[in-house]
């Protein structure tokens, strides 16, 4: 979801669609509060499937900057 779309359905629902109460920086500096807490708590939301290519004959891999993962 575009984060335009989230604050509005947002404003909407605080009954705030001329961003009067809270404004789209409010918004936005919430979402970017409540995005890491989330994840922290169930990780598989942020979850992207990555094609990686392997070395034969190689027992340590390297992740790239591309994949950036994290393991649990």
């Amino acid at each position: 979801m575009l984060v335009s779309t989230h604050i509005s359905l947002v404003s909407d629902t605080l009954q705030d669609t001329g961003n009067t109460t809270w404004t789209v920086a409010q918004h936005i500096a919430y979402l970017n509060d409540a995005l890491p807490a989330a994840v922290s708590v169930r990780p598989d939301i942020s979850a992207v499937t990555v094609a990686m290519l392997l070395t034969a004959d190689t027992t340590l891999q390297t992740l790239s900057a591309a994949t950036d993962l994290r393991l649990i």
